[in-house]
């Protein structure tokens, strides 16, 4: 997750040009459960932008080298390319956040 946020700050400043920082916080309904934040947005949002093809988060990670291509199904990414793959794995995932975690390099 360290690394995820990490990535998120740094597209933020490089791409969006944005002040706002990424944080990892715990819940508050359990503190045993941490989520990711940004200013206000509520915490379910985020992990649906951060997927979405509207922040152009998974574009610029792959466009980056910042995925680990060999994780993903060889055959269909052929197909489709790197960052159609990707998405669609993500979009498809019931944990969508983990999966890209996993796939980080």
């Amino acid at each position: 997750m360290d690394r995820l946020i990490e990535l998120l700050n740094e597209y933020n400043r490089t791409v969006l040009k944005w002040t706002d920082t990424w944080k990892l916080k715990d819940s508050i309904d359990n503190p045993w459960t941490k989520y990711i934040s940004l200013s206000s947005v509520w915490a379910w949002k985020i992990y649906l932008w951060i997927i979405s093809r509207e922040y152009w988060f998974i574009e610029w990670l792959v466009d980056n080298d910042k995925i680990d291509l060999s994780k993903l199904y060889h055959d269909m990414r052929l197909e489709f390319g790197d960052y159609y793959w990707l998405l669609m794995q993500l979009s498809i995932s019931d944990t969508p956040i983990d999966d890209l975690i996993l796939y980080l390099k």
